[in-house]
Order: C-alpha cells, then sequence, then structure tokens
C-alpha cells in the first residue's frame, strides 16, 4: 500500500510484542511516513500490563522519536513515566519525561482523572507541544457507554492530521467528535458499551 498511495497519517494502536514494535518503526523511518499518532496502548484501564518490559523498551526508543503526537490515558502515562499520577503537576512531570524520552507532542487523556469528576464534572484532557501545556476542558458525561474511546480519538486526531490541520485543532475537533459519540451512543450491552462515531 506504500507503494501505492501517499500516506497522509498513521495511527499506531495495540503493538503487542517486541518485533511487532520494531518492524513498525522500521516501515515508519524507511518511508518517510508523516503525522504520526502513537497511542500507546500499554496497561489496561484496570491496570494489568499489556506488554513486556522490552516492548514497552522498545515502544518508547523506536517509536517516540518518530511521532508527532503520544496519547496516553492516565494508567498508560503512569507505567511509561515510572510515576504516580495523583494532580496536574503529577500530569505535567509525567508528560516532561515522555518528552525526555523523545516524544515530542504529548497528549494526556484526563478520563481515568479522578478529579475530574469532582471539579464540576468536566472532562480534562492535557495537550503539551513540545513544553507548552494546553488544557482542553470538555463536558463530562456520566455515562458507561465509553468503550474504544482512547483508539477514537486517536484515530480522529490522526484523520485531521492527514486533513491539514495543525495539532491544537486537530486535537480539539477529535475531542468533540468523540464527545457527540458518548453523548449519542446507543447503550449496548450490560457492560461498557461502546459509543456512537
Amino acid at each position: 500500500m506504500i507503494d501505492d498511495y501517499r500516506v497522509a497519517a498513521v495511527k499506531t494502536g495495540m503493538l503487542p510484542s517486541l518485533e511487532v514494535i520494531d518492524e513498525t518503526a522500521r516501515l515508519i523511518a524507511e518511508n518517510d511516513l508523516q503525522n504520526i499518532v502513537v497511542d500507546p496502548v500499554v496497561r489496561s484501564t484496570s491496570g494489568f500490563d499489556l506488554i513486556d518490559e522490552a516492548a514497552l523498551r522498545s515502544l518508547i526508543e523506536r517509536l517516540f522519536p518518530l511521532s508527532d503526537l503520544i496519547t496516553p490515558n492516565i494508567p498508560e502515562a503512569e507505567r511509561i513515566a515510572r510515576i504516580a499520577i495523583n494532580d496536574e503537576s503529577d500530569v505535567e512531570r509525567a508528560a516532561s519525561a515522555m518528552n525526555a524520552m523523545g516524544a515530542r507532542n504529548v497528549l494526556i487523556k484526563g478520563g481515568h482523572f479522578g478529579e475530574n469528576r469532582d471539579a464540576g464534572r468536566v472532562a480534562r484532557d492535557f495537550l503539551f507541544i513540545g513544553d507548552k501545556l494546553h488544557v482542553l476542558d470538555g463536558e463530562y458525561i456520566e455515562t458507561t457507554s465509553t468503550h474504544g474511546t482512547g483508539c477514537t480519538l486517536a484515530a480522529a486526531i490522526t484523520a485531521n492530521l492527514a486533513l491539514g490541520r495543525d495539532l491544537f485543532e486537530a486535537v480539539r475537533i477529535s475531542k468533540e467528535f468523540v464527545a457527540g459519540g458518548i453523548r449519542n451512543a446507543p447503550g449496548l450491552g450490560r457492560g461498557n458499551s461502546p459509543i456512537r462515531v
């Protein structure tokens, strides 16, 4: 496909092994692909590690420097930065640690951030463009229809970058898109159901 089409943007998601991560990094670097969004799916919301330490090290060393944006949620940011995140100063320390690991820009998704729920029901995400923090607040929607929100957000950001939008606008528009998907979710099943996209 890379030989047939101009690839405008790339999003990575769950990369389960060292070999898969290394091959992904090789393809991105050798083809000089642009607008790379790395969604580092390394820890489940319930706290289980999804990739081993060797794979995590490769993800950081090989993919972070190639990325235009990484999009960890709070549990993922804690594992990557190796710090507990309890408040906004911890968020800033985690982003700074990831910058030092080679990530130029970091979006820490605050959906798992406990204080958000108590602070006026705000869904707060933290976008670091370089070392400059942009706080993006949105409506907090009380629901169990949140399955796939992180993946959908990263994919929407990637699509907006492919359309030529700058990083801040790509993230802002995508956050609004995901909020609409949560608000209009069909409420399927008994567990965490998917959003509507």
